[in-house]
């Protein structure tokens, strides 16, 4: 979700077909569900993962809820976070789902900052022209 977050859903199989990961073989690939083949496909995109970023981040992140990319459900389902609004954006950082609720939580906090960037810039250019 965080190194692939334009994908449309984020399964292994999903992946897979989305991705079209280079060297993945199509049928030893099949048939899905199965462990060597699904280990098969999953092995192709931790090699990419491996490559796209570290694997120290990789570690972090499997430790953390997963950072959806958008809102799954409710009347803002499939919009990007940031044009979620506020109310729903609150009542969604309140869910009982762990995943939902974490991302919910880090668009409100990028929020705040956001706007605190803003009040700060605004009092900085006030405080140059007051000279």
């Amino acid at each position: 979700m965080r190194v692939w977050p334009d994908l449309l859903r984020f399964s292994n199989q999903m992946l897979r077909y989305q991705r079209m990961p280079e060297g993945l073989d199509h049928e030893i690939g099949l048939p899905a569900h199965r462990a060597m083949p699904d280990a098969y496909v999953t092995a192709h995109h931790l090699r990419d993962l491996l490559n796209a970023e570290s694997h120290e981040k990789l570690l972090a992140w499997s430790s953390q809820p997963g950072l959806l990319p958008r809102a799954p459900s409710g009347p803002d389902r499939g919009k990007a976070w940031d044009r979620v609004g506020q109310q729903a954006l609150e009542e969604l950082s309140q869910d009982r789902d762990v995943d939902i609720r974490f991302r919910a939580q880090t668009e409100l906090v990028r929020r705040e900052w956001a706007a605190c960037r803003g009040r700060a810039r605004a009092t900085n250019t006030i405080m140059k022209s007051a000279v």
